[in-house]
């Protein structure tokens, strides 16, 4: 019997609700195929967005209760023990913020929850993180600022960079801040170097040594990366194109007027979206469905980018048709949990957030299959 998505989030939020803990944190993972034991703070702020978009579509004052939960634990000394940058992974051998994308994350909570729940001090705490990190105007890109507030070097994987300018430009919608405004404008100012895409148009994993800035190596010390490790990047691409995809939406909103949209180098990635080779690819990726959803991330990029991608790749039923894979690949009506396959049961079901961003598609899986 078909499903529809939005009864499917609501059966998955329903069935969350018994495992967040009376401090409001929802179970953390292990970073998927990474394997870095993390804290709560990640997936409470998945969950925080589903509880809401469940919350819209319901009118269930149990997932308000939720998302309150929810946000008051990103709000709490546990999710920020130093102050500074929230605590994400628990790797003694890694930072503890996860780069960049582990505020970014964060940040895209608070922005839903100030806006929905009319929460201005968590408005605050995501405008004092972002601000928080050092920008470097010249070059359009951001320095990690580490848990204890420490400086670490600028962030060399090109998905960081896009995602946490990415929570920037949610904040601009709901706030307006224009210093965020202007350094967001500044990323997309310097895509030129920094967003690289192959010949088939999947973007390339790190800001690459023969383009970036001399003057980051030098002042940072980022190690330049051999013609090898190069070359062991291409399979992770292809799992994480539709993630950098789905950034790109989010950073659209307030960035429309930028003639980055415009360029060749976008239309050839999101051109991929289309290709049959590329979704034959993410059949074996243990970064696409296993980890990064890319059933969830290309719906929305091609709903945000409609203009990008032709009629059929584009058409409902092809929408429809990812979200299905997703789940044929992961979803387990038994625990109704994203666990089947999956090196990380609890984060992958966390990034259902993803697809609460998603217009109700109809499907054939979900609740009912």
């Amino acid at each position: 019997m078909p499903s529809s998505l939005f009864r499917f989030l609501h059966h998955c939020a329903e069935a969350a609700l018994p495992r967040q803990r009376a401090d409001g944190a929802m179970p953390g993972g292990c970073n998927g195929p990474w394997e870095d034991a993390e804290t709560p703070v990640r997936n409470t702020g998945h969950w925080l967005i589903t509880f809401l978009r469940v919350l819209e579509t319901t009118g269930d004052p149990r997932f308000r209760a939720a998302a309150e939960k929810s946000a008051a634990y990103l709000l709490s000394d546990a999710a920020r023990p130093m102050g500074a940058s929230f605590w994400h992974r628990m790797n003694p051998e890694r930072d503890f913020c996860n780069g960049l994308i582990g505020s970014a994350w964060t940040i895209e909570a608070l922005a839903a929850a100030g806006d929905a729940l009319g929460m201005e001090e968590a408005f605050g705490a995501a405008r004092e993180v972002f601000l928080l990190h050092p920008y470097l105007e010249d070059e359009g890109v951001w320095r990690v600022v580490n848990v204890d507030g420490s400086r670490a070097g600028v962030d060399p994987t090109f998905n960081h960079q896009l995602w946490f300018a990415a929570s920037g430009a949610l904040l601009v919608d709901r706030t307006g801040d224009a210093v965020i405004r202007e350094r967001v404008g500044g990323f997309m100012d310097h895509l030129g170097w920094s967003f690289q895409v192959r010949s088939n148009g999947a973007i390339v994993h790190g800001m690459r040594f023969r383009s970036l800035p001399r003057r980051l190596y030098q002042e940072f010390g980022i190690r330049r990366q051999g013609r090898a490790y190069w070359k062991a990047q291409v399979p992770k691409e292809i799992g994480y194109h539709a993630f950098n995809l789905m950034g790109f939406g989010l950073l659209h909103s307030s960035t429309s007027e930028h003639s980055f949209w415009r360029s060749d180098s976008f239309a050839r990635a999101m051109a991929l979206v289309g290709d049959t080779a590329f979704r034959d690819q993410l059949e074996t990726s243990p970064y696409g469905y296993p980890y990064n959803p890319p059933g969830f991330e290309v719906p929305f990029a091609v709903l945000t980018f409609p203009a990008l991608v032709d009629e059929s790749t584009r058409a409902e039923e092809n929408l429809s048709a990812w979200v299905d894979r997703q789940l044929a690949h992961t979803w387990s009506p038994e625990t109704r949990q994203l666990d089947r396959n999956v090196p990380d049961a609890a984060t992958l079901t966390a990034r259902l957030y993803e697809a609460a961003r998603l217009p109700d598609l109809p499907l054939e899986h979900g609740v009912d299959g």
